[in-house]
Parts: C-alpha cells; sequence; structure tokens
C-alpha cells in the first residue's frame, strides 16, 4: 500500500478508499467515523466470491452452506454524501438474496440501515448469516464502527503496519449479537484492518483478517479476507477477483 494515493477496498462492508496521511485525531470516535465514511469516489461494481470451510472436526449448523458462492458487491455515492453497499447473489435456482447496507453521511451519528433486498424492507435479523457464510448482516456493515462508545487503547501492529487498537461497544439500542468489538484501524490508510468481536464472557465469536490486497488497473483493493467464527466451527475467505467503475 505504498503507491500514490492508491484504492484501499475492504469489503465485508468495508470498502475503503485511500485517506490522507494523518497524525492525529482528537478521540476514537473521530477514528472509527472516519473509517466508516471513507469511500471510493463515484460508482462501482466488485465481483467476487465467499468461501465457506468446516474447522477440523467441527459440526456446522444447519444454515451454513459450505463451499464457493459468487457475489457482487455494488457501491454506490449520493450527492448527498450518504453511501449504499449492496451485496447480491444469485442461486442455482435463481432466486436472488441480497442486502442493501445504507451509511450516514460522514460526521453525522445516525447508524447504518440494513435493508433486505426481497421487498426492500429492514432486515429482520441481522445475526442471520448471509448466503450460509460465516458472515452475518451485522458483520457485513461494519456497524460497530459507528457505535457511541469507543475507546482508543493505544497503539499497536498487524502485519507490519502501524495501528490504532480500539474497543468498541454496543448500546441495547444497537441489538448487537456482540459485547464488544477490539479493532486495529491503519494509522495512515484509516483502513479496518483486523476486528475481534466479543461476548460478555471475553470469548471470541468472529475474527476479521484482511489478508492481502491487489492492483487492478490504477486502483488498490482488497483480494482476500477471512473471517473466522469459533461457535459455528466455520470459516469464510471473500475474495475479489475484479471490478469496474459504473457510470452514473
Amino acid at each position: 500500500m505504498n503507491s500514490a494515493r492508491p484504492l484501499v477496498v475492504f469489503a465485508a462492508a468495508a470498502l475503503l478508499a485511500l485517506a490522507a496521511k494523518t497524525s492525529a485525531f482528537e478521540d476514537a470516535s473521530g477514528i472509527t467515523q472516519r473509517a466508516l465514511a471513507l469511500s471510493p469516489d463515484g460508482n462501482w461494481m466488485l465481483f467476487g466470491a465467499l468461501t465457506t470451510k468446516r474447522a477440523e472436526n467441527a459440526r456446522p449448523a444447519e444454515e451454513v452452506r459450505l463451499g464457493r458462492q459468487p457475489v457482487t458487491i455494488q457501491l454506490l455515492a449520493a450527492p448527498d454524501g450518504t453511501r449504499q453497499v449492496v451485496y447480491r447473489s444469485e442461486r442455482e435456482d435463481r432466486f436472488v438474496r441480497g442486502l442493501r447496507f445504507i451509511f450516514p453521511r460522514p460526521g453525522s451519528a445516525g447508524r447504518v440501515r440494513i435493508m433486505d433486498l426481497s421487498g426492500e424492507r429492514p432486515a429482520s435479523n441481522t445475526q442471520a448469516l448471509f448466503l450460509g457464510s460465516a458472515f452475518t448482516a451485522e458483520d457485513l456493515s461494519l456497524g460497530f464502527l459507528a457505535w457511541k462508545s469507543q475507546e482508543l487503547l493505544g497503539l499497536d501492529t498487524h502485519r507490519d503496519r502501524n495501528c490504532w487498537r480500539i474497543v468498541s461497544r454496543p448500546e441495547k439500542s444497537d441489538r448487537s449479537g456482540y459485547d464488544r468489538v477490539d479493532c486495529w484501524v491503519d494509522q495512515e490508510y484509516l483502513a479496518l484492518l483486523r476486528a475481534i468481536a466479543r461476548d460478555a464472557a471475553g470469548n471470541t465469536l468472529r475474527e476479521f483478517d484482511v489478508r492481502s490486497f491487489q492492483k487492478l488497473g490504477d486502483i488498490w483493493m482488497l483480494k482476500r479476507l477471512d473471517l473466522s467464527a469459533p461457535p459455528l466451527g466455520v470459516s469464510t475467505r471473500l475474495d475479489i477477483q475484479d471490478a469496474r467503475r459504473e457510470e452514473p
């Protein structure tokens, strides 16, 4: 990530544009809000796949679907500063399933809205597994970056990158499946590189890890993101193979 102003795309949601190098922020909320708000200019279509595997000796839940599932990720930017990320996948029976995430304007205190594409209504269960993968709708939204309670624990490193270490805690109104999420945010690029979601006892429920990036044309984007879900005994890899910019 050393090219001049490359585009860093982090999916699971979080598809992030390169930010100007920043040396300091007032507080942890300033860091997480900027990380959540960053987005590539214009509209984009990404093409990838979710590959879910069973851990050794694990018995995954019935809703887990092992194997590879193609997925498209659409990035939409609105003139008012809001943006949307849409995940879709067409199954063998041609039944299209998907989620729409509507992100608040930068600097606002609004929550990420999660919509079910079936009827364009609010998602009734944000803890349901998306396409049988280890990802829930809450995971893909990265909504924990918008929680009001953000605490800066200090500096740390992840894969030789200097990061801010931040812990995010939900309120009851957030209706989260997690008690806290520990985040590693790149100091230079403001990209979320790692996150560990825990329950009240400190057990790991989900662990996100950006494994690699790739350059397609003149942009840098995610190549591989791993998500493990120890309680389910499964892990899912998100691979992005291609991308194109769409005309407005």
